[in-house]
Parts: structure tokens; C-alpha cells; sequence
């Protein structure tokens, strides 16, 4: 049976359960004016709420934003910690309910599957040799698919727990990946290899153990790891010339961490993937 929701549903809802919008902290909010960052796609429910039919396609940074401020507020402080990142590939299932199904004989009973591509399966393999321990990189799949149950998963703020992670260094040279229910057995077609379905503790227990790096170093070494996956984003500047007024204002650190994460999150959609920034407790 064919999944109900598009895979953008399933990842919209599984962001915004994770709580995926960056704030600026106080400092830049007095110079940039903003509360808080999200991306919602032009199908979501807030541009029909403020009656907007045509979704702007915003505007670019320049120096002329920050003129004339009366005062000049405090530079911003920069994020010390050690960090890690969990890349996840969100996968739309198929739910398998009749004894002729290929991989019935392995489950005797209802099952999940979905198709591995040498495409995407190329890049998350890229991602995962060029980034080794800084980060963990993730198939995600839902274990449920109609239009309901995502509605109820969504309300009970249950999405996130009811997916299902395969790591994909295991799903090499398969065809599609088989599970049924997150933190259970799985299964990797068509070698009926055994490929462990996480759940989300056991992913983000693994992006906990990873190598935490300091925040900055972080993204430039994601930032390098793009190139072999997006290389016509892996340079870019997200904001263009700023001028010196607002790398005094909010210092220059901070205008080229937003690059830097600007950069990760435009070359990771581009490829369909999505980044979680893992904070680690400060070294002693």
C-alpha cells in the first residue's frame, strides 16, 4: 500500500517536532531584528494564515540594513561548545500487507520497505567517507503511512519516536531495507541481510558519541565535505558584501558562522537531506 503523505510532509513535521528553528540570541536580535529563522515550503498552512498567495523569494543582506542605527549594541557573543552533526536522508515507505509481497517469507506479517537509489545512496556513502566520526548520517523512515496516522502522530508530538534510522554503510549493494517498528530487527534486500532499525535514542546516542568538535572548526569541515556532493554550493556566500559596519556591529566571527551554516543547509537540501547540529557539554 502506497504511503498517503508526501516525503516533504513527513520531514516538515519530523523538523518541527525536533524543534529545528535557529534563534539569533539577544545580542544579534538588536542588530538583525529577528526572533528566530524557519523555512517553511510554499505549501505550509502560514503563508494561507497571513493571506499571502505568492511566497517572497526574500532578500539578500546588505549594508544599508544596519544604517543609521542610534546605538550600537554589544557584540555577539559566540557559541563556545563542542558540537557534532546527524544528516538524515527522509525515505517514504511502501506498507507491505499481503503474502505475496518479495520479503513476506522473512516477516510473516505486515511490513515496511522502501527503495534504495544509487543516487542518494552515492551521496550519503560520499558524506559518510569524507566526514567520518564528526558526524552520523541517517536513512529516516516513518513507521506508519496514512494521512491519519500522521495527523495523529503530529498532535501527540509523536513523529520523531515512530521513525525508523538504518545507517547507510549497511545498505550498500541492497535494493531496498525492510523493518517494522523503530529499536527492532530489519532487514536489507534482496540478501536478507540484518540491518538493526534504530530509534531515535540509539541515533542520537551514536551523534552523541561522535567526535564533538569546536563549533566553528565543526562547520568548515562540513562546509569542505560538500564539495564532493554539491560543488557548485560548497563556496558560496550567502550574504554577499556586507561591509565593515555589520562585522563591527555583530563582529566577524558571527556574520562568517552564519555563512558557514548557510552554506551546510543550502548543499544538504539541495541533495534532500536534512542537518541536525548535536551540542556536546563543554571540555573541561
Amino acid at each position: 500500500m502506497q504511503c498517503e503523505f508526501e516525503e516533504k510532509s513527513f520531514e516538515t513535521q519530523f523538523n518541527s517536532e525536533l524543534g529545528l528553528v535557529m534563534a539569533p540570541g539577544q545580542a544579534a536580535e538588536a542588530v538583525l531584528g529577528y526572533d528566530g529563522i524557519a523555512c517553511p515550503p510554499a505549501w505550509h498552512v502560514v503563508w494561507k494564515a497571513l493571506g499571502i498567495a505568492t511566497v517572497p523569494a526574500g532578500v539578500q543582506l546588505q549594508p544599508s540594513h544596519w544604517s543609521g542605527l542610534a546605538s550600537r549594541p554589544r557584540k555577539a557573543q559566540i557559541f563556545e561548545g563542542f558540537v557534532s552533526s546527524l544528516i538524515l536522508q527522509y525515505k517514504r515507505p511502501e506498507r507491505m500487507t499481503t503474502k505475496n509481497a518479495t520479503q513476506w517469507s522473512r516477516w510473516n506479517a505486515p511490513y515496511y520497505r522502501f527503495d534504495i537509489t544509487s543516487a542518494q545512496q552515492g551521496v550519503l556513502a560520499t558524506l559518510e567517507m569524507n566526514l567520518g566520526s564528526s558526524a552520523e548520517v541517517r536513512y529516516a523512515s516513518p513507521c506508519f503511512y496514512t494521512q491519519a496516522d500522521l495527523v495523529r502522530h503530529v498532535l501527540a508530538r509523536t513523529v520523531v519516536t515512530q521513525t525508523a534510522f538504518a545507517r547507510p554503510k549497511q545498505l550498500g549493494g541492497h535494493s531496498c531495507w525492510t523493518y517494522n517498528g523503530p529499536g527492532a530487527q530489519g532487514w536489507a534486500n534482496p540478501e536478507f541481510e540484518e540491518v538493526y532499525a534504530e530509534g531515535i535514542n540509539d541515533t542520537l546516542r551514536s551523534a552523541g558519541d561522535a567526535l564533538a568538535e569546536p563549533f566553528d572548526e565543526h562547520l568548515e569541515r562540513i562546509v569542505a565535505s560538500l564539495t564532493d556532493v554539491t560543488p557548485s554550493l560548497g563556496g558560496g556566500n550567502a550574504f554577499g558584501d556586507l561591509g565593515p559596519e555589520i562585522y563591527e556591529l555583530i563582529g566577524g566571527a558571527w556574520v562568517r558562522r552564519l555563512e558557514m551554516a548557510w552554506i551546510v543547509r543550502q548543499s544538504l537540501a539541495s541533495a534532500g537531506l536534512g542537518w541536525v547540529l548535536v551540542a556536546h557539554q563543554p571540555r573541561a
